[in-house]
């Protein structure tokens, strides 16, 4: 059974670093915050984006699983809603890491400043 999105966001258990993130941390102030508010805000949007064709693709996957049956997956070697479905929760999974480490990049700043 695919996971809802709150489910996926849930399991985000540590936040990844990126490139374009590792470079915004590098700057100074003004630049950091700005940067990083940049990235954060493209990152949600291309989770937005995301969330839309996961939707779509559990659909299609449950319609499937309808017509071939919950067990159909083992007689193929590959099935095209399964990955899909794998694929976009990936992505989703990536997108929330993002987001969450530069959520406690913010905190920290903010709690340098006291």
């Amino acid at each position: 059974m695919p996971l809802t999105p709150k489910q996926i966001r849930d399991e985000v258990k540590h936040p990844i670093v990126t490139t374009s993130v590792e470079k915004a941390i590098a700057m100074t102030e003004p630049r950091r915050s700005a940067e990083l508010n940049r990235i954060r805000k493209a990152t949600i949007e291309g989770i937005n984006r995301d969330l839309h064709r996961y939707r779509a693709v559990v659909r299609d996957l449950r319609r499937w699983r309808t017509v071939a049956g919950p067990w159909s997956w083992l007689e193929t070697t590959y099935n095209e809603p399964n990955s899909a479905c794998s694929l976009k929760h990936n992505h989703l999974h990536y997108g929330f890491a993002v987001v969450m480490h530069i959520d406690s990049l913010q905190t920290e700043t903010q709690l340098e400043l006291f």
